[in-house]
């Protein structure tokens, strides 16, 4: 019995030590699943965390590579700024994106498609606004506003501009409370425009508020390298128009040390700063007449513009020309004059006629200086003819030809002449029927365009009084064609719906885009138009686009101040001649002409 007992006891505790195992077992491999588990569960949340914060900041990378590129390399603004634009988290920081990519495109002196971009965003920003999203919105239409103003400006439509520069006003006073401290701004394109119509006086005094409100701003902000280069600037004007001032001089000098340090500690580029500096010191070098420093100072900002390939902002040949003819060195003016044209012809264009005449006069005295009497005479000339140009009554260039022996100089022309008075003679003769002919041209020309364009006014006011051609043409019979009769009356409908919305004044109204909106094909498109309206469908555009501006332009006193340009762009040309060439086709007139004789008249 004892036996059976232990045997018993022994079998229960075996069974226990069993389970114990098994289930410490169990409980160990569950354990060691649950491990897993918890490490693939916080391996995901942590690979999903860190991708979350790279989508996060992926925008502001992107945007702060485009911010530090700003102004320094413009290809890559605009690069890194488009991909700012594919990680924006909201419409706004898009925006924001898409303006550093503008400002780049302005930079770069993509003026057209500035102002395209332009227009583009703040119709964007005028259709979406709400009160979510008003702060930023309003903002930006500020800053894009004040961009579009120095895209008009620099492509010299003032109008433009200054119309531009009222609408900012307007947002900035209609929106107070999101402008604290946006004087600076609106003050700096009143100075621009001032600067750029010789205001020299009142933009002195904004220059003189502006520094009195914002001094301690301008040492810290960009805005500050604009004010002192436009009091530089400002005071060299002052010495231009009275050289005596040589207190100006020393303004400028001062002006331009302000500028450089602030330059050096706002531009990533240190080697942009050094270039403006030593521009600057060598214009007012040259000014002072101390020409080999300019001549130094200008071949310092030369090593860095061709080593970092930065354009400079004034051409340092045109001066390096001057310092080196009032130091009578001849082949060293010769060369910089060249060189001064062909900066003329390609990256200076803005510049003007005048350094035009400055070189040809100083090519003209040069050349007679070292005895080449002929090639004086053709530079003299060519200073003539530019100074005709800008109705400049008393010139040097005319002194200066009339100190030329003009028959030493023909002769060398017309050595195996034989008969000189004859040739003369001839030649007078010649000049006269020219003239005449010139005369007789002239005046047929010009009644001939009086008369066009009296009837093209005459046209214009009859119109509502009679039924227009396109209606007319429209009436001929329907069974000229293999197409449905209700086909045509929906084309013909449409077509007159799309005139009604003034869809042929957009840049992308051609046959195919106007036969998908009609739901029809460009075959069947083409023949009704071919039929109906006797022409084809560029010439049915070009006739509705032409009669849109010859009304416009004879009702619209603000249209008819527009550039050539804006007003091709305004009925959806793609270039200025695409647009003169139709209108001439048209009308037989030059637009130009036409403008010019529709003001006289209405002044009239």
């Amino acid at each position: 019995m004892l036996a059976k007992f232990k045997l018993y006891y022994f079998y229960i505790t075996y069974k226990k030590q069993l389970s114990m195992k098994i289930i410490k077992k169990e409980m160990c491999y569950l354990t060691q699943n649950i491990n897993w588990l918890t490490f693939l569960v916080f391996t995901f949340l942590f690979f999903e965390y860190s991708y979350s914060q790279q989508r996060i900041d992926e925008y502001k990378y992107w945007y702060d590579k485009a911010q530090n590129t700003e102004r320094v390399k413009n290809d890559s603004t605009i690069f890194y700024a488009e991909k700012a634009v594919l990680y924006a988290k909201n419409r706004c920081d898009s925006i924001r994106a898409i303006h550093l990519k503008i400002n780049s495109i302005h930079y770069a002196e993509q003026y057209t498609e500035a102002r395209s971009q332009c227009l583009k965003v703040i119709d964007f920003l005028e259709k979406n606004l709400n009160k979510e999203n008003e702060s930023c919105f309003i903002d930006m239409k500020s800053k894009i506003l004040e961009r579009i103003f120095y895209v008009e400006k620099n492509l010299t439509n003032y109008l433009k501009a200054l119309e531009y520069l009222e609408k900012n006003k307007q947002v900035i006073k209609d929106y107070q409370q999101y402008f604290p401290s946006y004087y600076f701004n609106i003050k700096m394109q009143e100075l621009n425009i001032n600067l750029e119509l010789f205001n020299y006086d009142k933009a002195r005094k904004i220059l003189a508020e502006m520094l009195k409100e914002e001094n301690k701003k301008l040492e810290k902000e960009y805005t500050g390298v604009y004010v002192y280069s436009n009091l530089l600037q400002l005071h060299i004007e002052y010495f231009k128009r009275d050289p005596s001032n040589i207190a100006s001089l020393d303004s400028a000098h001062f002006y331009n040390k302000k500028r450089h340090g602030l330059l050096k500690i706002l531009d990533k580029d240190i080697a942009f700063a050094d270039m403006c500096y030593f521009l600057r010191e060598g214009s007012i070098a040259f000014y002072r007449e101390n020409y080999k420093m300019a001549i130094d100072h200008f071949r310092k900002a030369l090593a860095i513009s061709a080593r970092k390939r930065l354009k400079t902002e004034i051409d340092p040949y045109f001066y390096m020309t001057q310092a080196f003819f009032e130091l009578n060195q001849a082949d060293s003016t010769l060369y910089y004059a060249n060189k001064t044209l062909d900066n003329q012809n390609t990256t200076y264009k803005k510049e003007g006629s005048d350094i035009k005449l400055k070189m040809y006069h100083i090519l003209s005295k040069q050349y007679k200086k070292i005895g080449k009497d002929s090639l004086a005479y053709i530079y003299a000339e060519k200073e003539l003819s530019e100074t005709r140009k800008k109705n400049v009554e008393e010139l040097d260039g005319l002194q200066e030809l009339s100190k030329i022996d003009i028959n030493e100089v023909t002769n060398t022309y017309i050595e195996n002449q034989k008969s000189k008075d004859n040739q003369i003679l001839y030649g007078s003769i010649a000049f006269a029927c020219m003239i005449i002919f010139g005369i007789v041209f002239f005046q047929h020309t010009r009644l001939k365009n009086k008369r066009r364009f009296n009837s093209i006014l005459k046209e214009i006011k009859n119109k509502d009084k009679t039924v227009s051609s396109t209606q007319t043409k429209a009436n001929f019979s329907k069974s000229t064609l293999d197409i449905k009769p209700e086909t045509i009356t929906k084309i013909l409908d449409g077509l007159q719906k799309l005139e009604k919305k003034h869809y042929f004044l957009k840049s992308e109204c051609n046959s195919t885009n106007v036969a998908k909106k009609l739901k029809t094909n460009t075959t069947y498109l083409s023949k009704v138009i071919t039929i109906h309206y006797q022409t084809n469908f560029n010439t049915y555009i070009n006739d509705l686009r032409i009669n849109y501006a010859l009304e416009r332009l004879k009702n619209d006193s603000l249209f008819r101040l527009y550039s050539i340009q804006s007003i091709s762009e305004e009925l959806g040309y793609k270039s200025p001649d695409s647009f003169t060439k139709y209108f001439k086709k048209s009308t037989g007139l030059l637009p130009s002409y036409f403008i010019k004789k529709l003001n006289k008249q209405l002044e009239s």
